[in-house]
């Protein structure tokens, strides 16, 4: 399995990291007196997992590569509209309240193996509201049907290529950040836009 790392386009951008560690309450001692007592094992040592958001404004780079074979995509968000005006003939009303349009330019290295963010899928971002809750389930049908199948993102399926269009959100929020964690990065790691 190949292991993706995240492509630090401006080297200002300051990592915001969350740190979550692991409790342990242990009672210790040896049972004394008891035949066939054992020894209890060894308490696990707790871990710590950070996870790393870089912060990016409109129109700057993000983006993933291959340790290997370089740039596999790069890609901005050029615009974030809150309540777009849906355009599609079959749009429906926002399950979740609002929509969200990002509008994204997205470009594949020369070495593009197919695979990498192949659709920037709406499954794997999430909506921070202005109070920290969350929203995860943003990828609905009714977002799906706002824009017609030529204003929307199309898949990123060639090298060297870019590619231009809309990706909408579904969610209760109206400010916020808008993450975007994807499962093939290491340590987590993922990128942040406030609207």
């Amino acid at each position: 399995m190949r292991v993706w790392s995240a492509l630090l386009v401006v080297l200002s951008a300051a990592a915001l990291t969350t740190t979550l560690a692991a409790c342990t309450n242990v009672v210790g001692g040896t049972p004394a007196g008891i035949a066939g007592a054992v020894t209890p094992p060894t308490p696990p040592t707790p871990t710590t997992r950070a996870v790393t958001l870089l912060p990016k404004k409109l129109g700057e780079q993000a983006g993933i590569r291959d340790d290997a074979l370089g740039l596999m995509v790069s890609f901005s968000f050029d615009k974030i509209q809150v309540d777009p005006r849906c355009t599609a003939k079959a749009r429906v009303k926002p399950t979740n309240g609002h929509f969200l349009a990002i509008t994204v330019t997205a470009e594949t290295g020369p070495n593009y193996d197919g695979a990498t963010l192949t659709d920037l899928s709406t499954a794997e971002f999430k909506v921070l509201g202005p109070d920290t809750t969350q929203d995860t389930a943003v990828r609905t049908p009714a977002a799906d049907k706002c824009f017609p199948a030529a204003q929307k993102l199309p898949v990123l399926d060639a090298p060297g290529e870019v590619f231009t269009g809309k990706i909408v959100l579904d969610t209760r929020f109206t400010t916020g950040t808008i993450v975007f964690r994807p499962g093939t990065l290491e340590g987590n790691g993922g990128w942040a836009w406030s609207f």
